[in-house]
C-alpha cells in the first residue's frame, strides 16, 4: 500500500514538474490545410497555423520552400551608354519561397534582442549567411539586395508584422496566424516552421510539412510539357493560330460596325 501510494507522489511530482501544455522549451504546432491544390482558377491560398507557447514567449512563423541553385546574368552599362550582360553569377541556398511571421520586427529586433541574436537570423536579412554568390563579385551585398527585391515584387519574399494572436491558456499561450500563399507558387515540397523565442533565443521549435501540387488543367499541361514536349507544341501552335484568327476577326467586326 505505502509502495503504490510513495509511486503516485512519484507521478504527480513529474507531471507537476514537467507543467502545462506549452511550458518552456516546448511548442506545439498545427497547419491546415497541409495540401494545397493549384488548379485552372487558383489564386491564392491561406494556411491556418494555430499552436501552443510558453505564457512569456513570442513566436516565429517561417513558410520555406526548398533551395535551388540560380544562374543569373547580370546586366550594366559597357561605355557609360549600352545596357549589356556583363557576366554570370551562380547563386546556391537560396530558397524558392520564404515567408516570415512574427510580431516582434526580425530585422530591427526588439529591446530586450541583441542585434545579431538567433531570432533576428530568421529574417531575410538571415538569408545572406547562408547564400553563396559565385563568383563573388565585388558588390555582393547590393546583388543580393536586388535579388531579395525582385524576390519581394514576385510575392516570393515577406516578412510579416502584428499577424499573429495570441491567449492565455493556463500557465502558457496559444497563437494563431493565417500564413497568405502567393499566387505564383509553385508546386513543390514546403515547410512551415515554429519557432519559440525568449529574449531573442530561439528555445524550441516545431515543423509541418505542407504539399503544395498542380491539378486538373495545369496538372496536364505541365505533364505534357515535360513528358510529350511535341504534342505539347503542336498545341500550343494551334491555339496561337486560332486566338490570332480569333483576334482578327473581332477586330474587323468592330471596324465594320463602326461605319
Amino acid at each position: 500500500m505505502k509502495r503504490n501510494f510513495f509511486l503516485m507522489l512519484l507521478v504527480m511530482a513529474v507531471a507537476w514538474a514537467a507543467g502545462p501544455a506549452g511550458a518552456a522549451g516546448e511548442a506545439k504546432l498545427s497547419v491546415t490545410p497541409q495540401v494545397v491544390e493549384i488548379g485552372a482558377f487558383y489564386h491564392r491560398s491561406v494556411l491556418t497555423a494555430t499552436g501552443e507557447i510558453p505564457a512569456a514567449a513570442q513566436v516565429v512563423l517561417r513558410f520555406i520552400g526548398q533551395s535551388r541553385e540560380l544562374h543569373l546574368k547580370r546586366k550594366g552599362r559597357v561605355l557609360g551608354v549600352l545596357w549589356m550582360n556583363l557576366d554570370s553569377v551562380t547563386i546556391d541556398g537560396l530558397p524558392n519561397v520564404y515567408l516570415v511571421y512574427s510580431n516582434t520586427g526580425l530585422e530591427k529586433p526588439a529591446e530586450t534582442e541583441a542585434a545579431g541574436s538567433p531570432a533576428a537570423e530568421l529574417g531575410l536579412e538571415g538569408l545572406s549567411r547562408q547564400v553563396q554568390i559565385t563568383p563573388v563579385p565585388e558588390d555582393k551585398d547590393q546583388v543580393f539586395h536586388d535579388l531579395l527585391a525582385l524576390k519581394k515584387r514576385a510575392h516570393l519574399f515577406a516578412e510579416r508584422e502584428d499577424r499573429i494572436s495570441y491567449q492565455n491558456i493556463g500557465g502558457g499561450q496559444r497563437f494563431k496566424a493565417d500564413i497568405e500563399l502567393p499566387s505564383s507558387l509553385p508546386a513543390g515540397d514546403y515547410k512551415l516552421q515554429a519557432f519559440v523565442i525568449e529574449k531573442g533565443n530561439i528555445t524550441a521549435q516545431a515543423e509541418r510539412p505542407v504539399q503544395v501540387k498542380m491539378v486538373g488543367l495545369p496538372l496536364m499541361m505541365s505533364t505534357l510539357a515535360f513528358q510529350h514536349g511535341a504534342i505539347f507544341g503542336v498545341m500550343a501552335s494551334v491555339i496561337a493560330v486560332l486566338g490570332g484568327l480569333l483576334i482578327s476577326l473581332l477586330f474587323k467586326s468592330g471596324a465594320k460596325g463602326g461605319h
